[in-house]
């Protein structure tokens, strides 16, 4: 069996975008978790659920280690003009299970919010619909935002996980070190949302 190649930007690149939320609270450390889609025992594009589990585990222990946390799910707009909604994590998780291997894509972020005041922030970028800089190109990137750099735990936490299915990179591709630059001449609709598959 292949294992997923996953691989790590520490910091911002020259197509990111600063979510809204963590921008209004400051979550200005970015660290990205980088899935390549291809793998050689695959002929379909191949998004490895267990490695946003991972992710989701992670964000329920740090906000488990910090009284007054709680942690929901943001789903995907439905239309191109739309906003994401937000849920609780019991009803997205029992609906997820209904759902077809080929329908579980993951959903646009997990935000764990301290006392009402976003404190953590997990964005999908969905590049597998739509290319991408060379790092990302068809990929699935899992995009931590935090008030404090959690890059190096992020990276610890998945070696600890890793049961062998999974190709970790040792170190991390560096970023602009903490520095948001606006995306050059990239439009927003590049989001790739699932629902603009084909």
């Amino acid at each position: 069996m292949g294992k997923t190649e996953v691989r790590f930007n520490d910091g911002f690149h020259e197509e990111s975008w600063w979510p809204d939320y963590a921008r209004r609270a400051n979550l200005g450390h970015r660290f990205a978790v980088i899935q390549e889609t291809y793998r050689p025992d695959s002929e379909d594009m191949y998004f490895d659920e267990p490695l946003w589990f991972a992710m989701l585990d992670f964000a329920q222990k740090w906000a488990a280690g910090v009284p007054g946390t709680e942690l929901c799910f943001g789903l995907m707009p439905q239309k191109r003009r739309g906003r994401s909604h937000e849920v609780a994590p019991e009803p997205y998780l029992t609906d997820r299970l209904t759902k077809s291997q080929d329908d579980r894509d993951p959903p646009h972020y997990i935000l764990c919010r301290h006392d009402g005041t976003p404190s953590l922030m997990i964005e999908t970028e969905f590049w597998c619909y739509g290319g991408g800089p060379d790092l990302y190109h068809d990929s699935y990137a899992y995009a931590t935002y935090s008030a404090v750099p959690l890059g190096a735990a992020v990276m610890k936490y998945l070696a600890e996980v890793n049961d062998g299915r999974w190709d970790l990179a040792v170190e991390p591709v560096k970023g602009h070190d903490g520095e948001y630059r606006r995306p050059r001449a990239i439009e927003m609709p590049r989001l790739f949302w699932p629902w603009q598959k084909g």
